[in-house]
């Protein structure tokens, strides 16, 4: 474990997967994110990384099988690098092992920062094959709600249905601007996959206002409605498994690509406003 730290907050990151296990917030001794003895999902926070959600692709004929959902980086051991007080780097360089179920080899580099009250995270991929490289990733940090909190999710009201599992790409639209997270939406949605046009979603609850900038093409938001007790705001650089989707991974929607020694750079922020 390694941590950072301000006057206002501490954000404490396994690891092991790079994933958060605590945002403190120090001036009120109230955690933020999603416990696991809190019950409703067994994790905190998941980095995602090569794929979204599917376990199987293929690429020059050849299929591979990742056998966790959402990737493997969430179960790799990356290395530590602190810069300040505030800053912390994350490192992971594939190895031979990842080739049998992802064939490209890379440095996976996620950079932790807190700026007064916003916590941002910066990700970098870098491709040391000698071929294209194709993937998705994301995160899935789940945070803590109570009895009154809602979602503003400023016009982002444009969303992809999931029918049996499977995401459909016909365009749908949100009759609503809020969403309250008491009313069972969750139900009826399972998961809410939208198209990312304002980049802005604000999550409101009785202490805190949790003001996502999100420059991902897509955006998720998923709990367990049975109980209720977390939300999870994802921003989603690729796609999860959709309706007549190709098993070839460089033909997939929203898939990202890097030329041979290649770097990109993705990132979102969360700034938290104490209320009460």
């Amino acid at each position: 474990m390694e941590y950072i730290a301000n006057d206002l907050f501490k954000i404490t990151v396994n690891n092991i997967g790079g994933s958060l296990t605590s945002i403190l917030d120090l001036k009120n001794n109230r955690e933020l994110i999603h416990q696991i003895d809190d019950g409703g999902w067994k994790f905190q926070d998941v980095m995602i990384f090569p794929i979204i959600g599917q376990y199987e692709y293929s690429v020059n004929d050849k299929t591979y099988n990742i056998p966790s959902r959402h990737g493997f980086i969430r179960e790799k051991e990356f290395e530590f690098r602190k810069l300040n007080s505030t800053t912390l780097i994350a490192t992971y360089v594939s190895s031979k092992i990842d080739l049998d179920y992802y064939p490209y080899k890379f440095i996976y580099e996620i950079k932790y920062e807190l700026i007064y009250n916003k916590y941002r995270v910066t990700f970098k991929i870098i491709n040391l094959s000698d071929i294209n490289m194709f993937f998705s990733l994301g995160n899935h940090l789940g945070i803590k709600i109570d009895n009154s909190s809602y979602i503003d999710l400023n016009n982002n009201i444009t969303y992809l249905p999931i029918i049996n599992g499977n995401i459909l790409l016909s365009e749908k639209t949100l009759n609503f601007d809020k969403i309250s997270l008491n009313n069972n939406v969750f139900d009826e949605l399972d998961t809410i996959i939208l198209l990312n046009k304002t980049k802005k979603i604000t999550l409101h609850t009785d202490f805190y206002n949790f003001d996502y900038d999100l420059n991902s093409p897509l955006v998720a938001l998923w709990q367990n409605p049975k109980t209720n007790n977390f939300i999870c705001v994802e921003p989603w650089w690729g796609i999860a498994s959709y309706n007549n989707e190709p098993k070839t991974l460089n033909n997939r929607l929203y898939i990202n690509k890097l030329s041979p020694n290649e770097s990109a750079i993705y990132s979102f922020s969360i700034t938290i406003n104490k209320i009460n």
